[in-house]
């Protein structure tokens, strides 16, 4: 276990020296010897993770303190329903930016061949500012031919992942690629707009036979954006070749984040 872990911190220092994306983490300094029992990263500072982001919305606050107290100060005066709506606004505002970011950063890493594999909300930082970054590149796969199957757009790689977040392909063992990270983004969409962990009522076993066998998806709530809940339908489809790719989810979220903004100010 311990030398898995060590090799996983190689793995991510290797990636994160060639990745540089403002949703990305950043890596400031590491060991000289990879894999080696000394080898360190140091990497940027995060206020939250999303997970702890999820808690607060769910509570009815913003994703930090700082963004809590700025808006009391603004709201103080307003009646407790108009207070309320400016909360809401606020928060939805926030979520659909983050997502949106996280899916700028997943375009970054498919436009450059890399499947990360293990997307879900205790793997996405946020800074003080409010800014989300995906870390953990321990899972991630550099998609090279040699790992093609030919003929195909898919590659045979190994299963990875979080169960939950894990896409059916994936899950069966098949040759698969960056459409296995569109599948449990999709997921991690359902997490942030319904403030809750996917399937956590769910054994494993539970969840295997739901998602798995019978190709069932989570509900979601009829008060979400028609084009939201169509993506992340799609995002959902047992079928990899179906879904779309991250790109127009990601302009789908940035026009939502627009839209929310506009509600803020009107």
């Amino acid at each position: 276990m311990k030398l898995t872990g060590q090799m996983d911190l190689a793995r991510e220092a290797t990636f994160l020296k060639a990745l540089v994306h403002p949703n990305i983490v950043s890596l400031h300094s590491n060991g000289k010897v990879p894999g080696s029992q000394d080898f360190f990263v140091v990497l940027e500072k995060f206020e939250y993770d999303l997970s702890d982001c999820i808690k607060r919305w769910s509570k009815g606050k913003l994703m930090n303190t700082r963004r809590d107290r700025n808006l009391y100060r603004l709201t103080v005066t307003m009646s407790r329903s108009q207070a309320n709506k400016q909360y809401k606004a606020n928060r939805a505002v926030e979520r659909y930016q983050v997502l949106a970011d996280v899916a700028s950063a997943l375009q970054f890493l498919h436009e450059s061949n890399i499947v990360h594999r293990d997307i879900k909300s205790t793997n996405i930082g946020i800074t003080h500012d409010g800014v989300a970054k995906i870390f953990d590149f321990g899972l991630a796969k550099e998609l090279k031919e040699k790992y093609r199957v030919a003929g195909t757009e898919d590659y045979k790689i190994s299963i990875a992942g979080t169960r939950r977040y894990l896409a059916p392909e994936v899950f069966a063992g098949k040759p698969y690629n960056q459409r296995a990270d569109v599948y449990s983004f999709a997921t991690l969409m359902w997490e942030v707009l319904m403030l809750e962990a996917p399937y956590s009522s769910m054994k494993p076993e539970e969840h295997e036979k739901f998602v798995y066998t019978k190709g069932k998806r989570l509900a979601m709530k009829r008060s979400w954006p028609k084009n939201i809940k169509n993506v992340i339908k799609m995002g959902w489809n047992a079928d990899p070749k179906r879904r779309p790719n991250i790109a127009p989810i990601r302009g789908t979220l940035i026009t939502q984040s627009s839209l929310a903004q506009m509600e803020l100010l009107g």
